[in-house]
């Protein structure tokens, strides 16, 4: 690349691209945000439709599943069609063999996509100096935000799989017995996780010196006792209790609450960035030193924590620290506390 050219592509990048991406991704998020759960349902179908693949395949490959990863393929923007690559991992997830895959067309994604080429196009058009970009320089920059692309992505369907367990498809499905999981990411790059799976065990018994990540618990009631020390990141509670627990200390990120409780619960010093809360109540519970969203990479949708619809009743809690989540439907109670 001359000098000339490469002074005008940087010219380019700065002034006319970057603003453009940031417009492509605003756009992208408030398409996600309209058509919420038309987008869901569709993803969900999809992922229905690649187990039942796996499934009918597996007399023939006769392995288990470990994983199904899901990617953003970069090249598909050469072809002005964005694309998933839905694959199937043996036993040994992503270090393992590839048993089964298909590629399939997002279409509302790539109309947004086109239509943002297209313009970049337009611009091209415009001043002397821009005809110096090529339209392989556009296509070349479109690539560059895929990683941002596929953050938006995650971030939106990372609590879409709910109830997966449910589906007819994945109780027929050959999978590993420990630990199964289903990812989204770029291919054969980073993948975040959309859904977790692996075998049951006692928060209160677990040997500490054990993973406790990716755990699922349902109607579970806890009184009067310590979870501490534990790695409990990426797990699922599901209408729980915690009753007179510390809890402290613990690594809890990436974690989902639904309709749980807690009471006169010790949960000091926890990092809860890319938690989920939903109508939880917390009632005079003590939440000192608490990270409720780290902040550190503000463009990670996926490591977004939400709290929403919850009631706070007599808690030692930091709003401002509480504010940098997203907060939605939020009960504050104050008064003084019981002296039982």
């Amino acid at each position: 690349m001359s000098v000339k050219r490469n002074e005008v592509w940087k010219k380019f990048y700065e002034d006319v691209y970057s603003k453009e991406v940031i417009a492509l991704n605003q756009t992208i998020v408030a398409g996600l945000a309209k058509k919420r759960k038309e987008y869901q349902q569709q993803f969900c179908t999809m992922v229905k439709r690649f187990i039942s693949s796996v499934n009918a395949y597996n007399p023939v490959i006769m392995k288990p599943i470990g994983s199904i990863e899901i990617s953003v393929l970069r090249y598909s923007v050469y072809e002005d069609k964005l694309q998933l690559a839905f694959e199937a991992f043996d036993e040994k997830q992503d270090v393992g063999e590839c048993v089964a895959g298909y590629q399939v067309e997002v279409d509302w994604l790539s109309e947004e996509f086109s239509e943002h080429k297209k313009k970049l196009l337009k611009l091209r058009e415009g001043a002397d100096w821009i005809r110096e970009i090529h339209e392989e320089d556009i296509y070349v920059m479109l690539q560059d935000t895929m990683g941002a692309i596929v953050k938006l992505l995650v971030g939106f369907f990372k609590y879409s799989l709910e109830g997966v367990e449910t589906w007819e498809e994945y109780q027929k499905l050959n999978k590993t017995d420990f630990f199964f999981y289903i990812s989204m990411g770029e291919y054969r790059d980073k993948q975040y996780l959309l859904f977790v799976s692996r075998e049951k065990f006692d928060l209160l018994t677990v040997n500490s010196a054990e993973t406790s990540r990716y755990g699922a618990f349902s109607d579970c009631v806890y009184k009067n006792n310590t979870i501490s020390g534990l790695d409990i990141r990426n797990s699922f509670f599901q209408n729980c209790t915690f009753e007179k627990m510390k809890i402290a200390e613990n690594l809890m990120t990436d974690s989902k609450f639904f309709d749980c409780t807690f009471y006169r619960c010790d949960l000091t010093k926890l990092d809860f960035t890319g938690s989920l809360f939903f109508d939880c109540v917390f009632d005079e519970c003590d939440f000192d030193d608490v990270i409720w969203y780290d902040g550190q990479r503000k463009d990670d949708f996926y490591r977004k924590t939400c709290v929403g619809g919850c009631k706070f009743i007599r808690c030692k809690v930091d709003t401002a620290e509480l504010g940098k989540s997203e907060v939605l439907n939020l009960s504050m109670i104050e008064g003084e506390r019981s002296t039982l």
